[in-house]
């Protein structure tokens, strides 16, 4: 089993189509007070407390990843309420064969539960990451030696099975994109809002979060600032990018958000992947202590990251960058050793003309 869905601190649960449990993971044993053991083969409906909230959970749109907040049932008999995500899984064919739910306890109100939403979404991320990365690892090899063994021989029946086998591998690989496809491009709630309104309404937050030591600074140009995305997940964006800056600045310093227009076109410096028309370009910069070309040149890949084991995953700038590209725009990043970084976001103004 992959050792991403062990190692998971969230609990998680595989179900059969007949929703009957077929694999847990040690945090979902110890969340509901069973052994491993005693949770194969018991109906998933067992674990919740009211029909109701098994309903909300298991609602065809529900199976896409969405969070639902529900009351769970222990061991014990009593009661806890917690955040359950759902993600349907298929067949290469297309077939429903199962569900696999993460759930996390201890739902509070308010901003606290917009965090735990985020904090969720980045263990399913993490997951389907991972699987693909470790897969495509397992691809290599195989394709490798299939390839070396095609190359050294001339006998008929063992090419046929090389040709199977080389067929597997491309099977895999499209499994492997499509892990991908789940992974950054989680359905975006998208609503249209003003991003400077946004972003001062949350500064007492997003202070927080960088601490005293940080001065928190916003720049905000005038002209249009609308855009069409997902609230929740553009806070969670810019979150991602000043805890980066508050790390890179473990003395003190200044963070700046900023939001400026950028107007893309042919002779334009901007991300050549932009379609023609005008964005926002939301940056957040620090005073930190940089990257080398090395390190931001891998940025933005997933499990990269340059901390210290235990102080990140190496999913926060490319939670970024797939937010800014299923939103129709893209992400950059400007950083020098002696400069500090900038990492900007470029987001498709609402109404803009495309060429």
């Amino acid at each position: 089993m992959h050792r991403s869905f062990l190692a998971s601190p969230d609990a998680m649960i595989v179900s059969s189509a007949s929703r009957r449990i077929v694999a847990v993971n040690t945090a979902a044993a110890s969340l509901f007070g069973y052994t491993t053991e005693d949770l194969i083969g018991r109906a998933v409906r067992e674990l919740y407390s009211v029909e109701e909230d098994w309903d909300r959970v298991r609602m065809p749109n529900r199976l896409q990843g969405l969070l639902v907040a529900a009351t769970l049932r222990h061991k014990s008999g009593s009661l806890f309420d917690a955040f359950v995500t759902a993600t349907a899984i298929h067949s290469d064919s297309g077939i429903f064969s199962g569900v696999i739910e993460m759930v996390r306890a201890g739902a509070t109100a308010g901003r606290e539960e917009a965090v735990a939403v985020a904090s969720v979404a980045e263990d399913t991320l993490r997951l389907a990451r991972g699987m693909a990365h470790d897969f495509n690892n397992l691809l290599a090899i195989i394709g490798g030696n299939v390839q070396l063994a095609a190359a050294r021989t001339r006998h008929e029946s063992v090419l046929g099975f090389l040709n199977e086998a080389e067929q597997a591998c491309q099977m895999g690989a499209r499994l492997t994109e499509r892990l991908k496809s789940f992974a950054c491009n989680r359905f975006l709630n998208c609503e249209d809002f003003d991003i400077a309104e946004l972003l001062t309404s949350q500064r007492a937050v997003f202070a927080r979060a960088i601490g005293e030591d940080i001065a928190l600074e916003f720049k905000f140009s005038s002209g249009p600032a609308r855009v069409r995305t997902d609230r929740s997940a553009f806070e969670n964006a810019i979150l991602n990018l000043l805890i980066n800056a508050r790390d890179a600045m473990p003395g003190g310093g200044v963070a700046v958000v900023s939001v400026t227009s950028a107007n893309v076109g042919a002779a334009t410096q901007h991300p050549p992947v932009l379609d023609t028309g005008t964005y926002l370009r939301v940056t957040v910069s620090d005073t930190g202590t940089g990257m080398w070309p090395r390190v931001r040149a891998l940025a933005f890949d997933p499990f990269f990251t340059t901390k210290h084991p235990g102080r990140g995953t190496g999913l926060g700038l490319a939670t970024v960058y797939g937010f800014a590209k299923q939103s129709g725009g893209s992400a950059v990043i400007d950083s020098t050793t002696t400069a500090g970084t900038a990492v900007s976001i470029f987001l498709p103004v609402i109404g803009r003309s495309t060429g």
